[in-house]
């Protein structure tokens, strides 16, 4: 997968010229269905360029604005590297391509701005967090929620283990070589043996030596708002922890070799452990929303020009639900019986400015959703 992350968010969310096209599709990673995801995408650039259209650009201009993703079209290295989703936006600066852990409904838009929302339980919502698996053999970080969990591409910067952290940084070059190996992603690294009584106190230097690169990369990829959890022996973890500057590392870790354990394991272990958490934060903010009186609001006609105007501390919106319309020169939110051309998501305008803001954001289940509306929140005043 390919983090989300708040300068990603940040990035889609600046303001932009002309027209921003936004494609969502679920994609799949094997079987008959994988050789349909490029017809999927050939027909929602259709219905792109249909709209580019419709938005007052000619059909050549049209078509060279979505050239570049025309050529991911018809690109088998690109679709044979998918994921559970895949989603595309377009403006004339470029196309960007982000493949996301779950499925997302098939969605096509054009108008001024991207559309974000399909993103949200991704970025900030309140069951994701990453999972770092630590052992000085191998680095793996992965992205999960309560559902799933994903690896995640890591960048050369981050070395996949501790001989491939000394390789530019070696505390005692005349280390000895004596033998080759696989390890980590596959890479052929050096094992090496030392002289003299400091070996204990040389193995460890290069442990946090290794261990500082891993954290320095991890920090510099993350998301600052996604928790953290550590997976490894108790002193690696220990020595991680003393040096690490991740913003939300938890408290409690997975113990043990993280190496014996498959990405689907670390995971159930995982969430035996942040379930519980989310699902009180998560009940938390719902009483909050039950107790907060006239602050308590429901309604797109009301949430959305509150949003706004910052005045959001925490919004509830429905997953899988959009709501086309468009807000006034007055601020008044219009909902459209119809989608008509150039509408925006009322639901993803009220999450990005919420977002933004410094608010929080919970993505619920419909039935979930507080109040007698569409969308909920809680005001600040």
């Amino acid at each position: 997968m390919d983090l989300i992350t708040a300068a990603t968010m940040e990035s889609l969310l600046a303001p932009g010229t002309g027209p921003r096209a936004t494609l969502y599709q679920p994609t799949h990673r094997a079987g008959a269905d994988k050789d349909q995801d490029p017809i999927r995408f050939r027909r929602l650039l259709g219905e792109a360029r249909s709209e580019l259209v419709a938005a007052g650009l000619r059909p050549p201009e049209a078509d060279d604005f979505l050239t570049e993703a025309r050529h991911l079209e018809r690109s088998s290295v690109f679709w044979e590297h998918q994921d559970d989703g895949l989603a595309v936006f377009i403006d004339r600066d470029g196309t960007q391509t982000f493949r996301l852990p779950s499925p997302v409904d098939e969605l096509t838009t054009v108008s001024d701005a991207f559309h974000v929302k399909p993103l949200w339980p991704i970025l900030a919502g309140s069951r994701a967090f990453h999972i770092l698996a630590l052992s000085r053999q191998h680095v793996r970080l992965l992205w999960a929620d309560r559902y799933s969990v994903e690896a995640v591409d890591l960048p050369d910067s981050i070395p996949a283990d501790v001989e491939e952290a000394m390789r530019f940084s070696d505390p005692e070059p005349q280390l000895q070589h004596r033998s080759m190996s696989k390890v980590g992603r596959g890479r052929v690294v050096a094992s090496f043996h030392g002289h003299g009584g400091g070996a204990n106190r040389l193995d460890q230097t290069r442990t946090e030596a290794f261990l500082r690169a891993v954290d320095k990369g991890i920090v510099s990829l993350i998301d600052p708002a996604t928790p953290v959890m550590l997976a490894g022996v108790d002193e690696l973890v220990a020595t991680y922890r003393s040096i690490s500057r991740v913003p939300r590392l938890m408290d409690v870790h997975l113990s043990g070799n993280p190496d014996l354990e498959s990405d689907a394991d670390l995971h159930r272990q995982a969430t035996a452990i942040t379930e519980p958490i989310a699902a009180q934060r998560l009940t938390a903010d719902l009483a909050a929303f039950g107790a907060a009186g006239d602050r308590a609001v429901s309604g797109i006609e009301t949430v959305v020009p509150a949003a706004l105007a910052g005045r959001v501390a925490t919004l509830f919106l429905p997953s899988r639900t959009q709501a086309w319309g468009a807000v006034t020169d007055g601020g008044r939110a219009e909902v459209h019986p119809e989608r008509r051309a150039g509408d925006r998501d009322l639901l993803d305008i009220a999450g990005s400015a919420v977002w933004s803001r410094g608010g929080r954001l919970h993505v619920v289940e419909p039935d979930e959703l507080p109040g007698d509306g569409d969308v909920a929140a809680i005001l600040r005043w």
